[in-house]
């Protein structure tokens, strides 16, 4: 009787044994495949605990930038050229300085304009797809009791002020007070 259970418990051993030989040869096959030193949990062998570089063949190539223009550069060079321009054209000593207040008026315009588009860049990047919608106000009128939002005229309302308000009837003499009187 022991015997039958005994085989029975090698044949699933045996089955057991091929279902992980076949998820070990997955495993290598994905660590081949550009998924080495993958987190598996146990040990594989040639293992040295030094991590792989591989994965950095899968990543994609930087996108190229714009070409950046050397800002600085430029404004000095402008600079330096309407300086020279303003001394070819043998301007007044006072005139040079007032065509360079200019022309550095005009380059602190172009920076100033330049940061202003670089942050509005960055504000962009950085900013949530979606802006937070505002809860509605809250209307007091739904919260006050029907008396306060009623509107009455007076017995003999004046023609010529027609509000749009109803117009009871007169209350009959029993319907004056709704107090019961004691017996």
């Amino acid at each position: 009787m022991a015997e039958p259970e005994h085989d029975e418990l090698a044949a699933e051993l045996r089955a057991l044994r091929a279902q992980v030989a076949g998820l070990q040869a997955d495993v290598r096959r994905l660590e081949a495949g550009g998924f080495a030193n993958a987190d598996h949990g146990w040990a594989v062998e040639g293992e040295n605990g030094e991590p792989s570089l591989s994965w950095i063949s899968t990543l994609e190539a930087p996108v190229p930038r714009r070409l950046a223009v050397p800002r600085l550069v430029l404004e000095i060079a402008f600079l330096a050229v309407v300086a020279v321009l303003a001394v070819l054209a043998e301007l007044e000593p006072v005139a040079i300085v007032v065509v360079m207040g200019a022309a550095w008026l005009l380059v602190a315009f172009a920076e100033w304009a330049s940061s202003r588009a670089d942050r509005r860049r960055e504000e962009l990047l950085l900013a949530s797809p979606f802006a937070p919608i505002a809860p509605p106000v809250s209307d007091p009128a739904w919260f006050a009791p029907p008396v306060e939002q009623t509107i009455l005229q007076p017995q003999e309302p004046d023609a010529s002020a027609d509000t749009g308000a109803a117009t009871l009837p007169p209350l009959a003499e029993s319907e004056q007070t709704a107090e019961r009187r004691p017996a």
